[in-house]
């Protein structure tokens, strides 16, 4: 059902591909994380155009959905 919902129709396939991977793929979902929800951000390297950082993120990534209370479980703390 949602593989014809979801197609993405930008023209570009491998855009295309790498969006409906990321809306039906639970394991690779793609969500945005605002800032604040990182902690103990340390600066690890940088050069040229780039800088590297290690952080910890406080929820963690989505682990399962929980149909009784209808939220998202998660990992927990993650680096």
């Amino acid at each position: 059902m949602c593989k014809e919902r979801c197609q993405s129709q930008s023209g570009n396939k491998v855009v295309d591909d790498f969006i409906g991977t990321t809306q039906t793929d639970r394991a690779r979902k793609m969500e945005f994380v605002p800032y604040g929800r990182f902690k103990d951000t340390k600066l690890i390297t940088e050069g040229g155009f780039s800088k590297i950082y290690n952080t910890t993120w406080i929820d963690g990534p989505i682990s399962d959905w929980d149909d009784e209370i209808k939220m998202y479980k998660r990992f927990g703390e993650t680096i």
